[in-house]
């Protein structure tokens, strides 16, 4: 979509030279946040800065959405890219879900070019003309092998792991280790986001709620012949938190994605065996 903008021959000039300047070497790199100061807030802060009369804008009936995070906004994009739409939501922490003002939503070019239509400089439109350059169809949904459909999947394994178990009358515990291992990795990762960038974006992730980085540390413990018997007072407390996560779920400030409660589920289900087979020893 092509926006003619209403602005003056000096004004064209000046941003012109502006985008020359920018362009050069020592100008060209900046450093860039995905919500904050990314490819379309840039274009956005090139106007406000290199116009003459500053822009006004009138958001009310600018079709921005209404009580929505930054977070939720990205939603609108994957709503059918599932896997998508599951990463976005495992990665992205806590401050994403600050309520994004009309301004804060320019971070998406289309929301940018709402921004610009509902923008006067001295009284008068600053869109002067709008027109579709190309179009494309609707992308088809995923209907195969959503993120839900997996994990249930795996949470169904680990339930027929346990009926095969008490069947022969063992215990898998490299299955669990694997299980532990896994979650232990992912909750490193975030951790590691979290301590070690300054993106805006992945810091304080409560998904490491679920995926405690503990679990990296104590699950080599499973595969010892002797297992030290702390171990189950750790998993105790990790069944029960995990029930708990599961409980305050609707509370959550930062909303987990639907496939993650059968992965839940499953850690607070395996834990809570491993420690009823510790007391039963």
């Amino acid at each position: 979509i092509e926006q003619q903008l209403n602005l003056t021959t000096e004004e064209r000039k000046k941003i012109f030279r502006f985008l020359y300047q920018n362009s050069q070497p020592e100008n060209r790199e900046y450093f860039y946040d995905f919500f904050w100061d990314n490819c379309a807030t840039r274009p956005r802060d090139v106007f406000e800065k290199n116009l003459n009369s500053p822009l006004q804008y009138h958001t009310e009936s600018g079709g921005f959405a209404a009580n929505s995070t930054l977070h939720d906004m990205l939603r609108k994009y994957v709503y059918n890219r599932a896997w998508i739409d599951f990463g976005f939501d495992l990665i992205l922490g806590l401050p994403c879900e600050k309520i994004a003002s009309p301004r804060d939503q320019t971070f998406l070019p289309d929301y940018l070019a709402k921004y610009f239509s509902c923008a006067t400089i001295n009284g008068k439109p600053f869109v002067v003309s709008a027109k579709s350059l190309l179009r494309f169809p609707e992308p088809e949904t995923d209907i195969f092998l959503k993120p839900i459909y997996f994990t249930i999947f795996l949470f169904l394994l680990g339930v027929g792991a346990f009926c095969i178990e008490k069947r022969k009358q063992q215990h898998f515990w490299r299955f669990d280790f694997i299980i532990f291992f896994v979650s232990g990795l992912f909750g490193v990762f975030f951790l590691s986001l979290w301590c070690f960038t300054s993106h805006y974006s992945v810091p304080k992730n409560l998904n490491m709620l679920w995926l405690l980085p503990s679990h990296i540390a104590v699950s080599f413990f499973l595969l010892k012949k002797q297992k030290p018997s702390w171990l189950k007072f750790y998993f105790l407390f990790t069944a029960g938190f995990m029930l708990l996560l599961f409980i305050v779920w609707p509370w959550n400030p930062q909303p987990f994605n639907l496939a993650v409660a059968p992965l839940v589920l499953l850690l607070a289900f395996r834990a809570f065996n491993i420690y009823c087979l510790f007391m039963k020893k």
